[in-house]
């Protein structure tokens, strides 16, 4: 077995390297040499170089040599690592998720002792209200880019990806400010907005190929001689035309296809598919319910895929700049192995192996700007795969190389495999220690009585996410004290995390807050205090002073996933909006909630991020509540919950919900509770312009400390106001 993991002196002896210095099987690019590796890069290459002194001379003679590969769209997840190196996916373009996960994991230091691909990030991705997922930036006016893409570019994200949330004036504010930030925008055609606008736009890049259909076209139906004439209507000289209708010169859009999302729905993997055991539960979960979900019908999703590869086939020979993009880890395009798939389909619309092969290295370094990538030539950093066939004629033979080597690190097949099998291990025991019961500690408890205690989970994506202690105590000042206890196990994160929090109401108002997360052997403490009508609010890292806030909204309560936030909006006034201190990677944050309440007495919230459902008991105790942050639903679970006998924290009439059995024993059952026999939240909808002002306590988007809610909510965007409502 083969593993330097320190930087050694490499010479790779007599392969067959094919530098991809062109697009295509070009005798000048494709030579029988030596390449000697250094500190990471290719420092000689040429036939019977001389080894320096103590240098590994490696003999790859019959062995062919070629870049490593580029996946140009994917969500990056740390523990996928192992699968994109065994297929030889040596560099990552992340098309959004956690901001300062991602900055992190982009680290050299990072990606070194994960062994994993190097990072093209674009932070979080750009949305409007209501996102697709929690993480997005929220751009809900124009106003708003000039405020948050100055600060994304301070924190060196490489790029910017947009979601189909953004209005076209947004989409517009956004190109212009990108381009005076130099930072290239992709995303897919946005809603309101033609083929030809994007591609005199400045966009950089198109994701997907559904902007080449007109509104009521399908894949199945279309003509694939229009979109032929669309594919050359984008082509790098080819004429375009601007709003105005004038001709002018395209400016060379490139497209990222991802035709694996359609073809995979031509095969069914089957129940218990071997490789759901290398996925951690979540995504197991995830791909299971899209492999049960009703899919199109055969025929007319062979002949969808016929399309959109006639279509690739198109803009590759209208010159038009293609990178390859997995689109990993989405359901059933497995890390890696699903960037494979996708060129192999490539292959299969007509593409010569040597070219897709370029597309997959020097073609998207050059698109993306990776100026010491993609090719096998001095200077370069020292991704390569050594292969036992020649891919430029079988572009199979790209899968399980004898040999990747990873910024000059080398990492054989024997070692790929036990790093996998490690993975493997890894994942059953974290199976296991999600179906153990979840011990959670009791929150510490201030001097007052006790009026209501409870115990809840939360799920989410069939996985078992945190486990949760409440108590609401009236205090000796004649307030009320809402503490909590939230634990997430380790089998959830890398690493457990303790958060607990402390919230003192009095007359239906927020005095003050103490919340502590632990994770990493590391604890961030927020404190939060009310002066006057200004709520100053303190961060420390480990005891030591990070800064401090002023929140000027009247604050009603803190979300930070805990169920005691959706018992404390349940008694905010449905007429005036109610202010949330919520937390972006812990920076704070206000959310503006819109409240409202069903018939039966559910109440129903919402924010620009998502919204719950939530159903309480006269005394105020929990029955069930149900979270949606972006595309995602959480379920709270009662496990428990009692006022002692005692009145708790009663509602008024109309918000008990009518599902809760008053004879019912002193606790609730949350598998019996739920928003509706569908399942569904319907929100309240934000009827007033001022939903849409800005205003923020630090920075802006809204966000869980520790990246799990189980019971409130999350936003952004709040206007001035008051808020009304009481303790009771």
């Amino acid at each position: 077995m083969i593993s330097l993991t320190l930087l050694q002196t490499v010479v790779l002896a007599g392969g067959t390297v094919h530098s991809m210095s062109a697009p295509g099987p070009h005798p000048e690019a494709t030579m029988v040499a030596d390449i000697l590796l250094e500190n990471g890069r290719i420092t000689a290459l040429g036939p019977d170089l001389e080894a320096p002194a103590g240098a590994l001379v490696i003999d790859v003679s019959g062995r062919h040599l070629v870049p490593g590969l580029i996946d140009g769209l994917a969500h990056f997840d740390r523990e996928m690592d192992p699968l994109y190196i065994d297929a030889g996916v040596t560099f990552l373009r992340d098309l959004g998720g956690d901001m300062s996960r991602l900055l992190a994991e982009r680290l050299p230091a990072a990606r070194d002792e994960a062994r994993g691909p190097s990072l093209m990030i674009c932070g979080a991705v750009l949305d409007g209200p209501q996102p697709a997922t929690t993480e997005a930036v929220i751009l809900a006016e124009v106003a708003h880019v000039d405020g948050k893409l100055p600060q994304m570019k301070a924190l060196g994200v490489d790029f910017l990806s947009f979601h189909l949330g953004l209005t076209p004036d947004i989409w517009r504010a956004t190109l212009t400010r990108a381009a005076a930030l130099e930072l290239p925008v992709w995303g897919p055609l946005p809603p309101g907005t033609t083929l030809a606008e994007v591609a005199q736009s400045g966009q950089a890049g198109l994701l997907y190929l559904d902007g080449f259909l007109l509104p009521g076209e399908a894949w199945d139906t279309v003509d694939g001689a229009l979109l032929a004439e669309r594919a050359a209507s984008i082509g790098p000289g080819a004429d375009v035309l601007k709003a105005s209708g004038d001709p002018a010169p395209g400016p060379g859009l490139a497209v990222v296809p991802v035709i694996g999302l359609l073809a995979r729905l031509l095969s069914d993997p089957g129940p218990d598919a071997p490789i759901l055991s290398m996925l951690a539960p979540h995504y197991a979960w995830a791909w299971e319910q899209e492999r049960r979900a009703p899919r199109p019908g055969t025929e007319a999703a062979a002949r969808a895929l016929d399309t959109q590869l006639q279509l690739l086939a198109a803009l590759d020979q209208a010159g038009v700049p293609l990178v390859p993009g997995s689109g990993s880890p989405h359901p059933w395009l497995l890390p890696g192995e699903g960037l494979l798939t996708e060129l192999l389909l490539w292959v299969r619309a007509g593409l010569a192996p040597a070219r897709v092969l370029y597309h997959a290295t020097a073609g998207a370094a050059e698109v993306l700007s990776l100026t010491d990538r993609g090719r096998l030539t001095v200077g370069h950093v020292a991704d390569i795969l050594v292969l036992e066939e020649d891919p430029t004629v079988k572009l199979s033979a790209l899968a399980n190389p004898e040999l990747v080597i990873l910024r000059g690190q080398l990492i054989d097949r024997e070692e790929r495999q036990a790093t996998l099998a490690e993975l493997r291990d890894e994942q059953a025991r974290r199976r296991v220690a999600l179906a153990e019961p979840l011990e959670v500690p009791e929150p510490t408890l201030p001097e007052g009585d006790l009026v209501l205690a409870g115990r809840v989970e939360t799920s989410g994506f069939g996985t078992r996410l945190s486990g949760e202690r409440f108590a609401v105590l009236r205090t000796l000042d004649g307030g009320l004290a809402w503490v909590s206890h939230v634990r997430t196990p380790a089998a959830v994160f890398d690493d457990e995390r303790n958060l607990t929090l402390d919230q003192r109401t009095r007359e239906g108002s927020l005095q003050a807050f103490d919340l502590s997360l632990t994770t990493g052997g590391h604890t961030l403490t927020v404190s939060g205090r009310k002066l006057g009508s200004v709520f100053s609010v303190e961060r420390r890292l480990d005891g030591v002073f990070v800064d401090n806030n002023a929140a000027r909204e009247p604050v009603a309560f803190v979300d930070a996933g805990s169920i005691t936030g959706s018992m404390l909006l349940a008694r905010r006034s449905t007429e005036l909006p109610t202010y949330a201190l919520t937390f972006d990677d812990m920076d704070p944050v206000i959310s503006r909630w819109r409240i409202n309440y069903t018939d039966d007495g559910r109440l129903v919230a919402a924010t620009d991020q998502g919204g719950l459902t939530a159903g309480f008991a006269a005394d105020g105790r929990p029955a069930f509540s149900v979270r949606l942050q972006g595309n995602d639903k959480l379920d709270c679970r009662v496990l428990e919950a009692s006022a002692f006998g005692g009145a708790g924290v009663p509602l008024e009439a109309g918000r008990v919900w009518s599902g809760f059995e008053e004879g019912a024993p002193d606790s609730t059952r949350g598998e019996e509770a739920g928003p509706d026999d569908a399942g569904n939240v319907e929100l309240p909808a934000d009827e007033s312009a001022a939903g849409k002002a800005s205003g923020r306590a630090g920075k802006t988007d809204g966000g869980v400390p520790g990246g799990v809610a189980s019971g409130d909510g999350d936003g952004d965007e709040h206007p001035s106001g008051a808020a009304a409502g009481g303790d009771g």
